[in-house]
């Protein structure tokens, strides 16, 4: 078991807390995978990352195309806390901010091109955003400008007693590190949308001119109901309300138009869904046609589903548009808190999210990715 530094003097765990951990790793990561605190048999090494959770991580690293040797691995305490507990304990934030400089030391000499937050602590240290369920996969800011791949920590894909499996969340976490190995190889430039938020009509006339030059696009729109509210997608079945708040439309990755489904703007929600083009939507067979079709308005285009075509791609997995977007997009951060304090941005980030995740499945699909 690995002595103490003088530097745990005046933590609330130096007595408490068991072993340490020294950072495992070369020189010159590009990535950089950033843990909770040690476990048991972490403590006894002193290295991080041993035992189960750290076959399981080496695991995942050689299913994303890595070894061990090829990134740098570190926790946000450097010893085993009691009972394996940090996160919501009394001696939480103290604990993390004396490890500080440990961690900020390792991001300053490795200068590592992209960072891999393992779990709920790891985040928050590094980006100061709480909720990895909801993060996950998301590309976030993190300290000197490096961006951070939140996924779930190897522990918790192991199989536990009495407990649900998690091993159906394997995928996306490879998929997560691989994210960050594309962004320290490729680099990271985050993406602008241009969204129209409750243009005047002239204004979205121009948008249904610009989609009618556009050739082989797909059309991708979303309506919002009051029965939508608060509602994955995916449970969504037949409304009890026909009553429609707005619309959105995107024929292009990052651009979308959200106008409300009011008189002035019925000449262009009738046109935009009257062309008998392709079109894309999120569970909208089942949801958003027959409600528009109730409401008097035409749809004419072919439509394609991407909750369907992501469940011929991955059966297993929740088909929300917000989960699939964390697989399928490296530039849409979570959104669905927004739906009612940014109606009109929370509709126009539905329909470019069902673009960008239909277009990115369909070349899966097609084999042209993996």
């Amino acid at each position: 078991m690995t002595t103490k530094p003088p530097l745990c003097r005046g933590c609330p765990l130096e007595k408490r807390g068991t072993g340490f951990g020294i950072p495992d790793g070369g020189f010159a990561k590009e990535v950089l995978v950033v843990g909770e605190a040690l476990g048991k048999d972490e403590a006894a090494t002193g290295k991080h990352f041993q035992g189960l959770a750290g076959w399981q991580l080496s695991m995942l690293l050689a299913r994303a195309g890595l070894s061990r040797d090829d990134i740098f691995v570190e926790n946000v305490i450097h010893c085993q806390p009691p009972q394996n507990k940090l996160s919501h304990a009394p001696y939480e934030f103290t604990a993390i901010n004396h490890c500080r400089p440990l961690l900020d030391g390792s991001i300053e000499r490795l200068a590592p091109k992209a960072l891999v937050a393992l779990g709920n602590v790891p985040m928050r240290r590094l980006t100061g955003q709480l909720g990895i369920m909801r993060y996950r996969g998301s590309i976030l800011d993190g300290p000197k400008g490096i961006p951070v791949v939140p996924t779930f920590h190897p522990s918790f894909l192991l199989p536990r007693k009495r407990e649900k499996s998690s091993a159906k969340w394997t995928g996306p976490v490879i998929s997560d590190i691989r994210k960050a190995i594309r962004i320290a190889r490729d680099g990271f430039t985050k993406r602008i949308p241009k969204y129209l938020l409750d243009p005047h009509p002239h204004q979205a006339m121009r948008f249904v001119q610009e989609y009618e030059r556009t050739p082989d696009c797909y059309l991708s729109w979303d309506i919002e109901t009051p029965y939508k509210i608060n509602k994955d997608e995916s449970q969504l079945g037949e409304s009890t309300s026909a009553d429609i708040l707005r619309i959105s439309f995107s024929f292009r990755v990052g651009h979308a138009m959200s106008v409300p489904w009011q008189a002035p703007w019925m000449p262009i929600i009738t046109t935009l869904l009257g062309v008998n083009r392709p079109m894309v939507g999120w569970n909208a067979k089942a949801f958003d046609i027959p409600i528009v079709r109730d409401a008097g308005v035409e749809v004419n285009g072919d439509l394609h589903d991407g909750m369907n075509a992501f469940h011929v791609w991955l059966p297993n997995l929740p088909k929300g548009l917000e989960f699939v977007t964390s697989l399928c997009s490296d530039h849409i951060q979570p959104w669905k808190h927004l739906n009612l304090a940014e109606p009109a941005l929370y509709n126009c980030i539905d329909s470019d999210a069902a673009l960008e995740n239909f277009l990115h499945i369909e070349r899966v699909l097609k084999g042209q990715q993996l």
